[in-house]
């Protein structure tokens, strides 16, 4: 003989589920928590109006303030150009790694000219940009005076 089984009411099985589910919600929520890294700031940097030195004109001197993540290292790639007469250019590249506090800080850095002529006073553009260690970076074009 077959012996019937015991049919459990729905609702007290949909009510042990509901307990199970937040139970569940209640342990893993901590750990899912603790497994989310913090984002770090995105890097900032800008560049301000240089001087082109008197003693050699070869040399445009050019402020960079900059932000990255604290703790980190950074490269910091200037590439700046400056047109004269009709059809003539200057340019010149720089770059230097900094160590990050995660504090605007200001540089001033050299950019010597890749050319036979020097800078001069007057408009001069280009691109400043920041790498960190991770793949978070920022680039700013611009446009400044160089002053003698």
């Amino acid at each position: 003989m077959i012996k019937p089984t015991r049919r459990v009411p729905r609702s007290f099985a949909a009510a042990a589920l509901a307990i199970g589910v937040s139970a569940l919600a209640v342990i893993a929520a901590p750990h899912a928590a603790m497994a989310q890294p913090a984002e770090a700031a995105a890097p900032t940097i800008s560049i301000g109006d240089g001087t082109v030195a008197s003693s050699d004109a070869s040399i445009a001197s050019v402020p960079i303030t900059y932000q990255c993540e604290a703790g980190t290292a950074a490269a910091i790639v200037v590439k700046m150009r400056q047109p004269f007469g009709e059809y003539a250019f200057v340019d010149g590249v720089t770059s230097h790694t900094v160590a990050c506090t995660g504090e605007t800080t200001t540089i001033t850095t050299s950019i010597a000219s890749n050319h036979r002529d020097p800078w001069h006073a007057g408009q001069a553009t280009g691109e400043v940009s920041i790498y960190g260690q991770s793949t978070a970076t920022a680039h700013q074009p611009f446009s400044i005076v160089l002053r003698s």
